[in-house]
């Protein structure tokens, strides 16, 4: 029997503050972002030691629903960004991606495009695949 499973408290307890850490560093930077409506959070778990001391993370600002403004990217490593699938997925205007791309640039930190979703660059709505992963006419998959 694992140590986890013995003392289940204990171990929640360390999940609870490892989360605790990534989300105040982590996620703040998007707390005021009207344009944010989800924030996924990777598990904070597969990874071999990659949470543990906090200094990896990596917002994933999925959808992409309206600008996220001016983002205080300190301490970032990487930021994934995609529009909204599904039936009632609404647009995500390049512009918003463009933002988000410029401060990736200007502050060093990797740039993921993830997808356009529901909605094309063109602004129709089709397939998520249709619409595919090209953004600015490439493929963006920087990794830290």
């Amino acid at each position: 029997m694992k140590e986890s499973q013995i003392n289940p408290s204990e171990h929640s307890d360390v999940k609870v503050k490892l989360l605790k850490i990534y989300l105040e560093k982590y996620l703040s930077i998007l707390n005021l972002a009207a344009g944010v409506e989800q924030i996924n959070v990777f598990d904070l778990f597969s990874g071999e030691g990659l949470y543990t001391n906090g200094s990896k993370g990596s917002p994933i600002i999925e959808p992409l629903i309206g600008p996220v403004g001016e983002l205080d990217l300190s301490g970032i490593h990487w930021v994934i960004v995609g529009g909204e699938s599904g039936p009632g997925a609404r647009p995500m205007k390049p512009e918003w991606a463009e933002d988000v791309k410029r401060q990736c640039e200007e502050q060093n930190v990797a740039f993921f495009f993830k997808q356009w979703g529901a909605w094309g660059s063109d602004g129709v709505k089709r397939n998520k695949k249709a619409n595919g992963r090209i953004f600015q006419g490439k493929e963006w998959n920087e990794e830290p």
